[in-house]
């Protein structure tokens, strides 16, 4: 996976580590009831690193509004999904939206993409072949669009979509497509709601449905908790792994020096 500074999702590799790439951008933005701001704007400032030990990123975003963001971010150790939280809190009252838009690019083939939105279910998914890549939320979002990634039918387009503050619950399409997830958003002065999202990669449509629906029944803590453990498990054996090279090659040093010591005194002494 490759994050931006402000949390945006850049690209998403499934199966492996270097193949395919499925993601062009996923993000969050919110719809102040007055306009939309997108988390990757440069009116975010934002702080981002790492959980001590792990490979779990945190992101904490600063809006001069006075809205604030904090993003967790992990990818579950046993199978191939990324789980993000999303804390949004606000100093000012706010009665809009929060979406998450993402423009997939499943199997490294835009064109040949196909999408759809399963309201029963609350997912959305698109793919191609035998690649699926799909987003689950807690809460299950409300309102849905599967667009066109394209300007010149840019009423269908889920980016633009969201301008307004709602969408139009497009249920699918074909072909150069993206999507957007939208929940209502109202907050007091310094309340905060979380939205929970699973972004998952599986090889066919029931394999999605069943990961994504496994997990979202597992408490937050227990899936944050064990992927913290298994990443502290990891880097303690690489760390020992490292210093055992370290001490041979200490050994190897010492037994070197010893060999040019006895060298140079043989021939002080002949």
């Amino acid at each position: 996976m490759t994050m931006g500074r402000k949390g945006e999702i850049l690209g998403l590799f499934y199966p492996r580590r270097d193949h395919a790439q499925h993601v062009e951008e996923s993000l969050a933005c919110i719809h102040t009831g007055e306009r939309l701001l997108w988390t990757n704007d440069n009116e975010w400032h934002s702080i981002q690193n790492y959980i001590e030990d792990t490979n779990i990123v945190s992101t904490k975003l600063y809006h001069d509004s006075g809205i604030r963001i904090s993003i967790l971010d992990l990818v579950h150790p046993d199978v191939p999904v990324l789980i993000r939280r999303f804390k949004v809190q606000s100093q000012q009252k706010i009665s809009g939206k929060f979406f998450y838009y993402s423009n997939f690019d499943v199997g490294e083939t835009s064109k040949k993409n196909s999408g759809f939105c399963d309201s029963e279910a609350r997912l959305l998914a698109q793919y191609w072949q035998d690649y699926y890549i799909g987003i689950y939320a807690l809460p299950e979002f409300t309102e849905w669009q599967v667009g066109k990634a394209m300007d010149t039918i840019w009423w269908t387009n889920s980016k633009y979509d969201m301008e307004d503050g709602k969408l139009q619950r497009n249920k699918e399409d074909i072909g150069n497509i993206n999507n957007a997830a939208g929940w209502d958003l109202e907050l007091e002065a310094d309340e905060s709601n979380e939205f929970v999202i699973f972004i998952g990669a599986a090889s066919s449509r029931s394999l999605l449905y069943k990961r994504m629906r496994e997990l979202s029944k597992l408490p937050l803590e227990q899936i944050f908790e064990k992927t913290r453990e298994y990443w502290v498990m990891w880097l303690s054996k690489k760390n020992m792994y490292l210093k055992c090279q370290e001490s041979k090659d200490t050994i190897i040093c010492v037994r070197s020096c010893s060999m040019l010591i006895t060298g140079l005194f043989s021939c002080f002494t002949s």
